[in-house]
């Protein structure tokens, strides 16, 4: 495989790029995928998209060696931890794995960093800082300006990833998220960073870290309902129709939409 030399999305050094798993190949990213680009294939609403294969899992080539195992070998751990004990609730077994809710967050945040290329706007600055650092005022500023939820996901078989959007909510009742968004969604977890504000669902990870460190942390797929309790789509917010319209930045550039059957 030819090796690609880039600037690392993670600590901005110039290196050769290693395949990342978005997400993580222990969450179970390790099947073979075929995937679209969620912009512009998905919205043209065209037969003939692109479908991309994607050997032994969904990856991204963003981030440099060092970076990639570090987020693996460091973080990683415990999102797994966090994902197996998920099942488990789901699955209503007393399966208890012990996991650090910050390096959870950090995971996450990581893998939101790798799922673009590096780009030198305010979230992203914000985000490196925040996952590069051990200091205890940097984890409470990202957590005063942003939110993490971490909402229930019921679509097995889906990955969606997307980077910076905005979406305009066009009837009152909807369920809403404001502002810039970014989603990351994988059996059963969706992850959504956006600035600081009240969800009523699911949970706000960084708001539960700095209230409670060591409590557990309850996910339910109902929160994945529109408030008169239809399924949400699996794109959600991201959603191109009559009752929402959405806008992305060159950061979409590296979406995914899975794809479950050909």
């Amino acid at each position: 495989m030819k090796k690609e030399i880039g600037i690392c999305s993670i600590c901005l050094k110039e290196n050769i790029l290693s395949d990342d798993h978005v997400p993580p190949k222990c969450c179970g990213n390790n099947n073979d995928s075929y995937y679209r680009r969620f912009t512009p294939e998905y919205l043209d609403g065209s037969s003939k998209m692109k479908l991309i294969h994607s050997q032994n899992g969904f990856k991204l080539r963003t981030i440099c060696n060092k970076c990639n195992n570090d987020l693996g070998t460091i973080f990683d751990v415990h999102l797994m931890k966090f994902y197996k004990i998920t099942l488990a609730q789901i699955k209503k077994q007393n399966t208890f794995y012990s996991f650090d809710l910050l390096k959870v967050i950090k995971a996450v945040i990581g893998h939101f960093l790798a799922s673009a290329k590096p780009q030198d706007v305010p979230q992203d600055n914000d985000m490196r800082i925040f996952y590069n650092s051990n200091n205890d005022k940097d984890v409470e500023e990202f957590a005063n300006k942003y939110s993490l939820f971490c909402l229930g996901y019921p679509y097995k078989d889906s990955i969606f990833i997307l980077r910076d959007y905005i979406t305009i909510f066009l009837h009152p009742n909807q369920k809403k998220i404001e502002g810039l968004i970014s989603s990351m969604y994988f059996y059963p977890f969706a992850f959504i960073l956006t600035h600081k504000q009240i969800f009523h669902y699911g949970c706000d990870l960084l708001t539960f870290f700095r209230a409670n460190k060591t409590g557990r942390i309850s996910i339910s797929l109902y929160d994945w309902r529109e408030i008169g309790g239809n399924m949400l789509g699996p794109t959600w917010p991201a959603i191109a129709d009559d009752s929402h319209i959405f806008m992305t930045t060159h950061a979409a550039k590296q979406s995914a939409f899975k794809v479950n059957k050909l």
